[in-house]
């Protein structure tokens, strides 16, 4: 369902409220107040939906255990990513509990490490997935690229990650 619809939703159920509060018998103070924080209702939840129904986020994956990849080639990287730390904003619902989607620019590399991270997962690693703010060129030079741009796939194996 799109976001604009529900927006719609709640605009067309603010309208009907308006009209039943105007001939509700009281204070305009009061009906005003209770048409606003409807409005302001409908104005988080739509600012929220995303978040709720986990589509793909907006901005760059964060650090965090890969828990699945589609690739398409030629067109787009899905990634899904239980995040290690999530800060969002105070009206956004985040179940800590479950990964978020993100979509990536298909390229080969990415597309390869990904690939086998999915093997490996499949034999019990654990894959960790970040974004690093540099790459490194062939020769070992430093080369600052876009934030967003440069992936870093560990793969950990599950005597690893299991503590004794």
């Amino acid at each position: 369902m799109d976001p604009l619809f529900a927006m719609i939703g709640f605009f067309i159920g603010a309208i009907l409220m308006a009209i039943s509060l105007f001939y509700f018998k009281g204070s305009w103070f009061v009906k005003c107040g209770i048409v606003a924080f409807y409005l302001f209702f409908a104005t988080s939840v739509y600012s929220g939906f995303d978040h709720l129904k986990g589509w793909p986020a907006q901005g760059p994956p964060t650090s965090g255990n890969l828990i699945s990849a589609y690739i398409i080639k030629n067109t787009a990287i899905y990634i899904w990513i239980k995040e290690d730390v999530v800060t969002v904003s105070w009206w956004v619902y985040t179940n800590k509990d479950s990964g978020r989607l993100y979509v990536l620019a298909y390229t080969k590399e990415l597309s390869e490490k990904l690939t086998e991270a999915q093997y490996k997962m499949s034999q019990g690693y654990v894959v960790r997935f970040g974004v690093e703010e540099e790459s490194t060129t062939s020769n070992g030079q430093q080369t600052p690229g876009p934030a967003g741009t440069n992936y870093n796939i560990e793969m950990l194996a599950p005597d690893q990650v299991m503590t004794k």
